[in-house]
């Protein structure tokens, strides 16, 4: 044992010889001014100041020997940024000042502990480079948030022209990167959206929601604001709200409008203007996807005598009964369509001359009791249809529209109240 703890003694007297030496002092400041080099390189990024914070750790976790390290950037106007390894309770924190010019003012704080970190000198250095740095860091900050402005004013016309959330996320991003804007939330329910659209940036607000009505909505609104954030800074978010809501109620009259130019006033289906458009869609797709498409033409049969006999009001009434009745009784993809005063389209994708024929068939069925409640009960209101299939009956819109047409007609000479089906585009 007393050999060993003699060959122990030996090497602690070599090792705090070394440390005592000029080549280890000489080792010690080549690793601290690799160090400061190291975080002088940092700033030169574009990054962001959690990103620096962040940064700044790993460089002194790779070059120092510190058991824990803490980084903490308090920006006036900015949310305060920490990064930390480990706790660093035991530690002596170390502070640097700084100008930002027009800016404002800030501080950074380094707590380290580590056995040795070199002279208070050093320590200082550190702390005075990571503040060099992060200066240029606020700056390219300060011009983000310059731009946030602009980039919202952008967005915010956009809405106007194609309201969605994702349009919506990207808004309140650029909002939360406002001057002493620290965070933002949005919650906006409006027909323009469809689904009620919550979303968040930066620090959660706590509180302070602000209601905005619109034409088919209502938006919330919160911010988190910095505690020096002038008056200007918080009317400016305000008005950007109000854009906001003047940008969704004119996506709204634009959605009307639309609504109204392809949809039938009294019915609520698909005009003829949409159904054709409906029609040429069905068909390329049916086309590229080798498929089958089923077209089909009603009409409601002595249509005129209804008018004659019951009044306009009740002729009315039976058109907007049979068109709920087609509705009830195709898939959402179908397309339903007022084409003429009692004439009706029905686009089927997918549907075959069989599934096409048996579903027409309950259709005509049916008729007369869905429409039932609109006339007198000694009238039976009853249609025709005519059935045309893709490709058999024809490979272009105009062609399957003729055939179903020409089958329709067909039954409405034979006396109606049944199913017609087109023949085959060869025998046309």
């Amino acid at each position: 044992m007393s050999a060993l703890r003699s060959l122990a003694e030996r090497e602690a007297t070599q090792l705090r010889a070394f440390r005592d030496s000029d080549q280890a002092a000489l080792m010690i400041r080549l690793v601290h001014t690799e160090c400061l080099l190291e975080l002088a390189r940092l700033s030169g990024g574009g990054m962001d100041m959690a990103s620096y914070a962040g940064m700044v750790v790993d460089v002194i976790e790779a070059f120092l020997p510190v058991r824990s390290c803490r980084v903490r950037f308090e920006v006036e106007g900015l949310p305060a940024i920490e990064a930390r390894r480990a706790p660093a309770e035991r530690s002596q924190p170390v502070g640097a000042g700084l100008a930002l010019g027009g800016y404002g003012t800030g501080s950074i704080e380094l707590a380290l502990d580590a056995p040795e970190l070199g002279p208070p000198e050093f320590v200082e250095a550190v702390a005075e480079q990571v503040a060099s740095g992060l200066l240029t860091v606020v700056e390219t900050e300060r011009l983000r948030r310059q731009a946030a402005l602009a980039d919202t004013a952008r967005l915010t016309s956009l809405l106007a022209d194609a309201p969605s959330a994702e349009t919506l996320e990207l808004l309140v991003e650029a909002l939360a990167y406002l001057p002493n804007v620290l965070g933002v939330a949005l919650e906006i329910v409006h027909s323009a959206l469809g689904a009620p659209v919550s979303l968040s940036a930066g620090l959660r607000p706590d509180g302070g929601w602000e209601n905005t009505s619109v034409e088919g909505g209502s938006i919330r609104m919160a911010a988190r604001w910095a505690d020096t954030a002038p008056a200007a800074d918080r009317n400016v978010l305000t008005e950007l709200v109000e854009e906001i809501a003047k940008a969704l109620g004119k996506a709204e009259d634009r959605r009307r409008l639309l609504v109204e130019a392809q949809t039938d006033p009294l019915t609520g289906v698909a005009n003829r203007r949409q159904a054709m458009q409906a029609l040429e869609m069905a068909v390329a797709l049916a086309k590229i996807n080798n498929d089958v498409l089923t077209v089909a033409c009603f009409d409601l049969d002595k249509f005129k005598q209804v008018n004659d006999r019951f009044g306009h009001a009740a002729g009315d009434q039976v058109l907007v009964k049979f068109a709920a009745h087609l509705r009830a009784s195709v898939r959402r993809s179908d397309t339903v369509a007022r084409i003429g005063g009692e004439e009706f389209l029905l686009i089927c994708p997918g549907l075959d001359e069989h599934a096409g024929q048996d579903l027409l068939e309950e259709i005509v069925g049916t008729t007369p009791e869905a429409c039932r409640s609109a006339l007198a009960t000694d009238w039976a209101q009853t249609t025709s249809a005519g059935l045309a299939v893709h490709p058999v009956c024809g490979s272009e819109p105009d062609q399957l529209l003729r055939a179903a047409d020409g089958a329709l007609y067909s039954i409405k000479h034979d006396g109606g109240n049944a199913v017609g089906c087109a023949e085959r585009f060869d025998s046309l």
